[in-house]
């Protein structure tokens, strides 16, 4: 019989399975007919098979929550009376703790690594249909890994999409590792630390005073950052940098008022005005980029800011963004020298947009949305899951967009992440996590009503499923009780702090 492998037409046996048709020492995820598919499911004459890779953007989901069902094989091998706990990402890899704590971590990390790559040499199988996510069938698919220790844990270490199927190197990041560190252990003390608590305050009633807790930690946070900005004279210029979807434009308005509080007036300047004209911007595709630090006049970004400093007027350029070119107008502008400059874009914390400008006169803050809540110990939701999430419910409640339109720019926007953003966040004075224990809550409703409607035939189906299935397992929630002031108000509207 007939069938359709990966878009060529492919003769099989009759009575072939999925498994039998493909090499799953490479396949992740198998996708038969427009739906996820087990191995052993049974061919038919004109089915349709397309298979995803590491490479891919689901089979990448897939290989890093595999990697974690073969560490808990390990973990269970090698500590039967010991907790794996799975925390959040970090250094593009995953933290995790074993409770009780093991002594030295980095023998047991050898010997954990040693655990995994047995289990992964002999293709032990496993339940592609998980509770809560997905893994490959074989897990020989996943023999590209690393275990370190690292602050009293583990990092489990492996490639991403850009990453050319080799595990990237280290980088420091221990302060945003302890602050994360921090935030977890807030909220499962005194709010929620999992969905099934979060969903049990719904159910009870008492969602309100988790929305409180949740908001008034997110508030204390940025008045420590203010106080911290006032108490050193010689800053000038704060400069807010983070990944799409992590909260920056909430963040930006909520410091400038408590840097008011402190009596501090402050200047906002918008990065997006120094765009070079878009007729010079291509990347090696021929498409248009705005992604990179390139697509910027960070010469002239750098020049004017230090003008600013000493006093100067400048004439801030106008981004005519309908004509994609700098606009003939300009906006002339002055700073005091009791005003701080506030500006805040991806390639804030990168050095070349502020080079002229004196290491003592700025305070660099990085703003992520570095998820808060999990499913259990060994189940996190992604950071990257509740930023798409946020994207597709603003870019339909502001730019009238369905999730297609959000799904394509999200393949830009994540490489550029990689290269633009990522590599500078150790760079920053202080790290603000944005995200809330209860947001996906929040957003269910219509995140489930646009993801909904993404066809079989678009080539972003299967992650609009994988997402359906993250949301399906919280409770919706009442929005009116979420203060104006909240990061959640950017994505979903009725914000009273930005336009």
């Amino acid at each position: 019989m007939k069938i359709t492998l990966d878009k060529k037409t492919i003769t099989v046996p009759e009575g072939s399975t999925v498994g039998s048709v493909l090499d799953t020492e490479v396949v992740l995820l198998a996708e038969l007919n427009n739906g996820f598919s087990d191995v052993d499911a049974h061919l038919a004459e004109g089915d349709v098979l397309e298979t995803y890779d590491a490479s891919t953007r689901e089979g990448y989901v897939i290989y890093k929550q595999t990697l974690i069902h073969v560490l808990s094989r390990a973990v269970k091998k090698l500590f039967p009376k010991r907790r794996l706990c799975v925390r959040q990402s970090v250094n593009k890899s995953t933290y995790f703790e074993i409770l009780p704590q093991v002594e030295s971590c980095e023998e047991n990390a050898a010997k954990l690594y040693e655990a995994m790559a047995q289990i992964i040499k002999a293709g032990e199988k496993c339940e592609m249909q998980g509770k809560y996510y997905m893994c490959a069938s074989n897990t020989a698919a996943v023999a590209v890994f690393d275990v370190i220790a690292y602050d009293g844990g583990f990092l489990l270490r492996y490639p991403n999409r850009y990453s050319g199927g080799k595990i990237p190197p280290v980088q420091e990041s221990l302060r945003l590792h302890k602050i994360l560190v921090s935030n977890r252990e807030w909220n499962e003390k005194v709010a929620v630390g999992s969905v099934s608590e979060l969903n049990e305050a719904i159910r009870k009633g008492t969602i309100k005073d988790v929305i409180n807790l949740a908001e008034g930690l997110a508030e204390k946070r940025i008045i420590q950052i203010a106080d911290e900005i006032a108490s050193r004279r010689d800053v000038r210029i704060v400069l807010v940098a983070g990944p799409s979807g992590s909260g920056k434009t909430s963040f930006s308005s909520r410091l400038r008022m408590h840097l008011r509080i402190n009596g501090i007036k402050t200047e906002l300047i918008s990065m997006d005005n120094y765009f070079k004209d878009a007729r010079t911007l291509f990347d090696g595709d021929g498409k248009r980029d705005f992604e990179s630090v390139e697509a910027l006049d960070y010469e002239l970004l750098s020049r004017h800011l230090s003008e600013l400093i000493r006093g100067e007027e400048i004439q801030m350029p106008i981004f005519d963004f309908v004509n994609a070119r700098r606009s003939s107008e300009t906006i002339p502008m002055k700073v005091a020298r009791e005003e701080i400059i506030i500006m805040e874009g991806i390639h804030a914390l990168n050095e070349k947009t502020t080079l002229l400008v004196e290491k003592g006169n700025k305070y660099k803050v990085y703003c992520g949305a570095f998820s808060s809540i999990a499913f259990d110990d060994e189940n996190i939701i992604s950071a990257t899951d509740v930023r798409l999430i946020r994207r597709l419910v603003r870019d339909a409640a502001f730019r009238n967009a369905d999730a297609d339109y959000t799904f394509e720019l999200w393949e830009d926007v994540r490489e550029s992440e990689y290269t633009n953003i990522f590599p500078f966040e150790n760079e920053a004075d202080d790290v603000f996590n944005s995200a809330l224990v209860y947001e996906l809550a929040a957003m269910k409703h219509s995140a489930q009503a646009l993801l909904s409607r993404v066809s079989k035939e678009s080539p972003y189906h299967l992650t609009a499923l994988r997402l359906l299935r993250l949301l399906s397992f919280f409770e919706p929630m009442d929005t009116v009780p979420i203060p104006p002031t909240s990061v959640v108000r950017e994505f979903i509207g009725g914000s009273t702090i930005i336009d």
